[in-house]
């Protein structure tokens, strides 16, 4: 299956999957959207006219009758699944003011392997959080090289 995300017209396996490029999954109203603009309706042909379109700015509108189509085969398709209609694909991870301050703790007092390695992990699955990690720790990591580096060409220059 093959699917363009509904926000910024990339490409993704699956209609309801979180878009890696942007980050955001379809939610409540957006799903039989999303759903529309999968390999379920539209050829791969049609799906890269979709992306080229969403991409140059354009917001999908489709006509309310394929919009319903969409619910009605959204519902059937996914009926056997109990409450999956109800909750977001993923919901979005945010720091919290205490995780934030460990994590800055870790990265000074310990090493910024830590913060590269909780983005690491989190990239795909909670990519908001994800980013603040990075942008966290990479300052903090630039730190720690320049201190290498001067360590390095002071024990050499004596």
């Amino acid at each position: 299956m093959r699917a363009v995300c509904i926000h910024c017209g990339a490409t993704k396996p699956r209609a309801m999957a979180l878009c890696a490029a942007c980050g955001k999954a379809p939610r409540g109203d957006d799903r039989p959207l999303a759903y529309l603009f999968s390999s379920h309706h539209l050829s791969d042909r049609e799906l890269d006219g979709v992306a080229t379109r969403i991409r140059a700015g354009e917001r999908p509108d489709p006509p309310e009758h394929l919009l319903q189509l969409a619910r009605k085969q959204l519902t059937a398709s996914l009926s056997h699944l109990p409450g999956v209609h109800d909750e977001p694909a993923v919901a979005p991870r945010e720091l919290s003011r205490e995780e934030t301050w460990m994590l800055m703790a870790g990265n000074v007092v310990l090493t910024p392997l830590i913060g590269l390695a909780v983005w690491w992990g989190w990239r795909t699955r909670h990519p908001q959080a994800a980013d603040r990690v990075l942008w966290l720790t990479l300052p903090v990591a630039g730190l720690f090289a320049a201190a290498w580096v001067t360590m390095v060409v002071l024990s050499t220059g004596s």
